[in-house]
């Protein structure tokens, strides 16, 4: 894969800035950047790095994504993934590529961090529920016919599988990138929860989030080019939202002046639209010799506009003559405003507000007031200790996590006694648009009793959680949770459910389970981190979070889960016969750039299969956005028993950080597999901890 199109530092383009001629270079900021604002060494520049400046009232922003990857194995084809048999990319490659590139054409304004992971060894359900057969899939796919109609992909379904909604009410992830192929039903782009709006794809405002949250339909059938363009026509729906339209033919607003291109425009052109850059003559036209007057680079000086124009064609942003649809993406999105303030227009200056901080600001620009809402339905029945209870705080000015505290918070029982209240944790480190914190409201003497039955009610206490900005939330009720009576039989309705009867793990194996309420409506929140989980031998399955379990030496056990005064018990065995992997030796980087180096040892039933070891079998995360996936290794001899195979985890974009950093290593699902076909299973291979030795 190539790093670049151009030598660093290699004069691009000459533009004009209030009448001066300067040269624009990978690697180099814009004239007047802060000193201290400097371009990631990106697997993916463009042509202009516009650095983002932060401000008091402009911040950038890490996104949590939780990845969705739908590429089945296919038995009959040798055990190779979807994305293999047909040689089409590889989703990991492009999920990395895709962030680099939005990374610097934003110019550091968005960070994406990947939250998890998940490969999933299945076709997602049509509306009439029909799941295509992965051998009838490809065989449909190679005589190009045979399709069941199924009146397109069921989003809604696919999210309450996979537990989305959940995770979005509590801060664990921002958006969601889905991964699969044509055929198995794509919107471009998606918005799903409370005040979803059009963003070029499906709607759900029916989605039981707390909040609205976007999703992408990538395929990795296409390319990275392919993935900005849908997030170009995101852009495109949330600032026509914003802007109330288009004219085109005759633009009058500053989006309608960015958007100008010369066929649509009468001869004007600005930047361009997704489908028709300024000098196109037809949609898609990113590869037209042709040169048009264009005021585009006024909007790197945005706000101030100044509406010079100088030639541009497709060697302004593809002067190789590279992938000029790409190229031209990276353009477009370096050229999209991100300063700080309030134009007269009374839109923000910085337009990457509208498309990733949305669920805080209006149909028209304007910022929604900072709130707090209780997530969920809290319950506890009489004889229970302490509730846990989640509380979601959102600002269009980011919420600083330093402000919130159990003072924050008011509990009262239904008689309006105070309830003790204290401060458990937040999900995240950073300040951030939306945060979850955690609180635990105890009842007099520790259990509850039957004095407190009723709804209980949560208040937010004014002037103390507040944004970065110093601007602080109202007083205001922000939900109630619920004391009942203890319930006088183990099942019935109302009775707990898991997503799995029983479980079979091998050692270090990962496991997500779901608790929902038995025969409740399928929009019922699910219960899995309210609940309260415990393993009968910790030693067999740990208790790694919320719905999270790990194996640990073979052996077998009991894991319950209890919520309201309910409880539901299921046995679950640890086997060493089960294809495992273990983490040995680990070799800090030895220079902020240098790889990380790690070693794992697999065991399987049957020796280990060599040509299924690649890019995408190791995964590390940690915080501030850094997630990076191991080389492909050099393929030892398959050998019965342990094998260990050595992995090499680049660097992030940025650099290894100065300090340590805590990451968890993970051995991602359907990768490696041994001779006999058996797959190695998702597994947590263990925290560490990086600091470069310098």
């Amino acid at each position: 894969m190539k790093r670049s199109h151009f030598p660093q530092g290699a004069a691009l383009a000459c533009f004009l800035i209030a009448g001066v001629a300067v040269s624009a270079q990978v690697g180099k900021a814009l004239p007047g950047a802060a000193a201290d604002v400097k371009p990631p060494a990106s697997l993916e520049p463009g042509v202009i790095w516009n650095p983002f400046r932060p401000a008091a009232d402009n911040h950038p922003l890490t996104l949590r994504i939780l990845v969705l990857n739908y590429d089945p194995i296919v038995p009959d084809d040798s055990h190779r993934r979807l994305s293999e048999v047909f040689k089409w990319n590889q989703p990991e490659r492009l999920a990395t590529r895709y962030r680099a590139a939005m990374e610097y054409a934003t110019g550091g304004a968005i960070r994406y961090e990947i939250a998890e992971w998940r490969n999933l060894n299945e076709i997602y359900a049509q509306k009439d529920g029909y799941r295509c057969p992965i051998e009838e899939y490809v065989k449909n796919r190679r005589a190009g016919s045979g399709w069941h109609d199924g009146k397109g992909q069921d989003y809604p379904r696919l999210l309450r599988e996979q537990g989305v909604a959940e995770m979005v009410s509590r801060g664990l992830v921002d958006e969601v990138w889905i991964f699969s192929d044509h055929f198995f039903g794509l919107w471009e782009a998606s918005m799903a929860g409370p005040g979803a709006f059009n963003i070029n794809g499906g709607v759900y405002p029916e989605v039981p989030s707390t909040r609205p949250f976007a999703l992408y339909g990538f395929n990795y059938e296409r390319g990275v080019a392919e993935m900005m363009h849908d997030a170009a026509h995101r852009t495109e729906a949330t600032l026509n939202r914003v802007y109330g339209g288009w004219k085109l033919s005759a633009p009058v607003s500053n989006w309608d002046r960015f958007s100008a291109n010369f066929a649509q425009s009468n001869g004007d052109a600005g930047v361009g639209t997704c489908h028709y850059p300024a000098n196109a003559e037809h949609d898609y036209d990113y590869g037209n010799p042709r040169e048009v007057e264009s005021w585009a680079d006024a909007f790197l000086t945005y706000p101030r506009l100044d509406f010079v124009k100088r030639k541009v064609s497709r060697a302004t942003w593809s002067p190789d003559g590279g992938d000029a649809q790409l190229d031209y993406m990276k353009w477009y999105f370096a050229h999209i405003p991100r300063a700080p303030g309030t134009n007269p227009d009374g839109r923000a200056n910085n337009w990457f507000k509208y498309i990733w901080n949305f669920e805080n600001y209006d149909r028209q620009g304007a910022s929604l007031p900072a709130a707090a809402k209780l997530i969920g339905k809290p319950l506890a029945a009489v004889g229970d200790p302490a509730l846990p209870v989640a509380i979601g705080f959102s600002a269009a000015g980011h919420i600083d996590l330093a402000s919130v505290s159990a003072k924050a918070i008011e509990a009262l029982t239904p008689g309006g006694a105070p309830l003790a209240v204290a401060l458990l944790g937040t999900i995240g480190q950073s300040s951030g648009p939306y945060r979850v914190a955690y609180f635990s409201v105890a009842p007099p003497g520790g259990i509850w009793k039957a004095e407190h039955t009723g709804a209980c009610r949560l208040r937010l206490r004014g002037g103390i959680v507040r944004d970065l900005s110093g601007v602080t939330l109202p007083a205001g009720d922000i939900g109630v949770f619920q004391i009942v009576p203890k319930p006088s039989a183990a099942d019935g309705p109302g009775a707990l459910t898991l997503s799995v009867t029983q479980l079979l793990l091998a050692p270090g194996q990962v496991r997500r389970l779901m608790l929902t309420e038995k025969d409740a409506a399928p929009t019922a929140p699910d219960l899995t981190h309210a609940a309260t989980w415990a393993s009968a031998d910790p030693a067999v399955l740990a208790v790694t979070g919320g719905g999270r379990f790990t194996g640990g030496r073979p052996g077998r056990t009991t894991l319950r889960a209890g919520h309201g005064g309910r409880s539901i018990s299921i046995p679950v065995e640890v086997s060493a016969t089960l294809p495992a992997a273990k983490l040995g030796e680990v070799t800090p980087p030895a220079a902020p750039s240098d790889p990380l180096v790690v070693k794992i040892s697999f065991r399987g039933g049957s020796g280990l299969a060599a040509d299924s070891l690649g890019f995408g079998d190791v995964l590390l995360l940690g915080p501030g956005g850094i997630f990076a996936f191991a080389d492909a290794p050099t393929p030892p001899a398959a050998a019965q028993g342990d094998t260990t195979v050595t992995y090499s985890i680049p660097a992030p974009e940025r650099g290894w950080p100065p300090g340590p950093t805590a990451c968890a290593l993970q051995l991602k699902a359907w990768q490696v597999r041994d001779t006999a076909g058996s797959y190695f299973p998702e597994t947590d291979l263990g925290s560490l901890k990086i600091q470069p030795r310098r």
